[in-house]
């Protein structure tokens, strides 16, 4: 191995070691139970001091499968990566922390109430088609700009994304046939909804005062939706009308909606 190869392999290894150290991947990082059926780990809580957390996929060569509600909330940790084979995610197991990334797998199928509930750091999330469950609140008051999810969800439940202040655009992706009571609520900076052609329902006060809201599209194959009270009253608080444009007021009282914008 000549000089330059040897410093080379020395560095590659020395970046290793670092990235190694930089992320908390030790079992004594977690305090962890079985899982109902003894054949799983569940991360019940974070006691490690390092603020960017990859979970293992093992512990003491059992599978991660869960990770327990509470388990990290208020901790002041930057980044999470939750590995393959995790199912599920409790309610507020991630709230109040500093994330500004976090990493879920294509195995997670359920996530909790409030799981990232004022996640005020957190401006993007990937939620993948294996998701189909999501509890009340899971993303309110956080930090989001974008959103991006796969097909798997068929409602958007309870202040799913309320006052997530600096959201600007949301596209819900098809399968989505109801989008929950004050589901985005107080969003002020979002400005244009793109709705699925498989939406049913949209629940009392949804994009309630949603004051930058220009613009709401859907294909020409929706024909009638069933409105809750003030689904889109996007009126300010301080009085000032509705930015909705007209020919979103006229498509959605096509659709039905009969309230004040």
């Amino acid at each position: 191995m000549n000089k330059r190869t040897w410093i080379a392999a020395l560095a590659a290894a020395l970046l290793l070691v670092a990235e190694g150290a930089a992320f908390a991947q030790t079992a004594a990082d977690f305090s962890v139970t079985l899982t109902e059926d003894g054949a799983g780990v569940v991360i019940k809580g974070y006691t490690g001091s390092v603020k960017a957390v990859r979970i293992p996929a093992t512990i003491e060569g059992m599978p991660v499968r869960e990770i327990e509600r509470n388990s990290f909330e208020g901790k002041w940790i930057t980044s999470v990566v939750i590995p393959n084979g995790v199912t599920s995610i409790g309610d507020r197991a991630f709230s109040m922390c500093e994330l500004t990334s976090v990493t879920i797998p294509n195995s997670v199928t359920s996530i909790g109430a409030a799981a990232f509930y004022m996640c005020g750091s957190l401006t993007s999330v990937v939620i993948p088609a294996s998701v189909t469950s999501l509890g009340n609140g899971v993303f309110s008051e956080s930090g989001l700009t974008t959103i991006s999810w796969g097909t798997g969800l068929a409602v958007i439940p309870k202040e799913t994304f309320s006052r997530c202040r600096r959201l600007t655009k949301v596209v819900i992706p098809e399968g989505v046939t109801e989008i929950g009571e004050l589901a985005f609520s107080d969003c002020v900076t979002l400005s244009s909804v793109t709705l699925p052609s498989t939406i049913k329902k949209i629940g009392h006060r949804a994009f309630s005062q949603c004051e930058a809201l220009a613009s709401v599209t859907a294909p020409a194959s929706v024909t009638a939706v069933e409105f809750g009270g003030s689904a889109f009253s996007t009126s300010s608080y301080s009085g000032q009308p509705s930015r909705l444009n007209l020919a979103s007021q006229a498509l959605l009282k096509k659709l039905g909606y009969k309230d004040d914008f």
